[in-house]
Parts: structure tokens; C-alpha cells; sequence
């Protein structure tokens, strides 16, 4: 495991890093690991509904399927236009919580020294700082999200008129029954409703991407002696 991995690791691996960034390495580990186990169980439901119901939307309509693609299209350009930024900011709100943290951990650890020269003033005003910068990036990070998540509620709300117009063109033509065109209307909100779900996870993904990125060192850590030959 990782807390394995980081007590296997050679001595001048942690004379490079402070114990408060070590720590805030493994909460990332353990809530990455939670956001993948999350994200897993959303694809595997939500992908599986939107398959089956394109399917059965394209034998009925190819013409309301390729709009309902289109549409789903849509929410994903969201996705291509958001993700990368959210896992930036999610990668320097890690950062600065990870100096937060291990400003605090050097204090706590130092208290003996520091309360007789009554340096800790000065500590705590220097955490204090670290903190604001740290709140500042978090709130960057959850506006960034609030963002792509109102847009791509929003196009959840636009795609069923699009979905009405188009069936009443077909039902105009002839090319559809009244009743046809309303059970397929409800299939496309069927099909777009998992998409919305599975974009809002992509984004919780790219979250997580940034907690990815502090793991490698540990994990790529020679370990100190190979336990097996001792």
C-alpha cells in the first residue's frame, strides 16, 4: 500500500520533504482513491443506460438519435473546455494546502523552542497568510466547478424543447405517430440525463488528476533495502 511504499523509501527522501507535505500526500491517496471507486460505479450505470438507449432511439429514429448526439455532444465540449483547468487549480489548491500543513506540523513539532524566544507569534501570523492562500485557491477551484456545472445544467434544461421541436417536425411529416414521438422523446431525456451525470463525473476526474500527480515520487521511490532479502 502507500503508507507501505513511504516508510520503504531511502532516509534523503525525507530530509527533501517536510512530514506535513508527506501527510497531505497520503490524504490525496486516500481520497483519490474514493473519487476513482465513485467514479467507477457512476460509468458502469450511467454508460450502460445511455448505450442501450441510443440503441433502441436509432432503430426507432435515426434522425431524433442524431440529435440527441449532438446535444450530448455539446455537454462534453464542457468537459474539454473545463477539465484541464480544474485540475490546475485543483493541483495548487494541493499545493498550497500542502504548505499549510506542514507549516503547521514544524510549528507543533518546534513549540518547545519557539515559546521560549516567543517566536510563535510569528509562526502563527506566517500560517495565517499560508492559510488565506490556500482558502483563496479552494475558492478558485469549487467557482471554476460551479461554472462548468451550471452550464452543463443548463444544457440539460435546453435539450428537451430541441427534442419536442424536432418530433413535431417528424409528427407533421408523417414519419412519426403522436405516440411514438412521445415515448421517444422521453428515451432521449433518458439518454441525456446519464450523459449530464457522466460529465459531472468526468470533472470530478479531472479533480482527482491533481491528486494523482503527488503520488508518483512515493510510489517511484526506490525502497531503502529490498525486504525480501532481509
Amino acid at each position: 500500500g502507500f503508507v507501505d511504499r513511504l516508510a520503504a523509501a531511502p532516509l534523503p527522501f525525507f530530509q527533501l520533504r517536510p512530514a506535513g507535505d508527506l501527510v497531505a500526500r497520503y490524504e490525496s491517496n486516500r481520497a483519490l482513491r474514493h473519487t476513482l471507486t465513485a467514479a467507477t460505479l457512476s460509468t458502469l450505470l450511467d454508460g450502460g443506460l445511455v448505450v442501450l438507449y441510443l440503441v433502441v432511439l436509432f432503430v426507432a429514429s435515426p434522425g431524433l438519435g442524431g440529435l440527441v448526439v449532438l446535444l450530448g455532444m455539446l455537454q462534453v465540449a464542457v468537459l474539454l473546455v473545463f477539465g484541464g483547468r480544474v485540475r490546475e487549480r485543483m493541483s495548487a489548491e494541493l499545493e498550497a494546502e500542502a504548505r499549510t500543513q506542514s507549516h503547521l506540523v514544524e510549528m507543533l513539532a518546534g513549540i518547545e523552542t519557539l515559546k521560549p524566544m516567543g517566536a510563535e507569534t510569528r509562526w502563527v501570523e506566517r500560517w495565517s497568510n499560508l492559510f488565506v492562500r490556500e482558502v483563496n485557491a479552494g475558492i478558485r477551484r469549487t467557482s471554476l466547478g460551479s461554472v462548468a456545472g451550471a452550464i452543463v445544467s443548463g444544457l440539460t434544461l435546453a435539450p428537451p424543447l430541441a427534442i419536442v421541436l424536432a418530433g413535431a417536425w417528424l409528427v407533421l411529416e408523417g414519419r412519426l405517430t403522436l405516440g411514438t414521438m412521445l415515448a421517444l422523446q422521453a428515451l432521449a431525456v433518458g439518454v441525456l440525463t446519464p450523459v449530464s451525470s457522466l460529465i459531472q463525473t468526468a470533472l470530478t476526474v479531472q479533480e482527482a488528476k491533481g491528486q494523482v500527480a503527488r503520488t508518483p515520487d512515493v510510489l517511484g521511490a526506490p525502497p531503502e533495502q529490498d525486504l525480501a532479502s532481509v
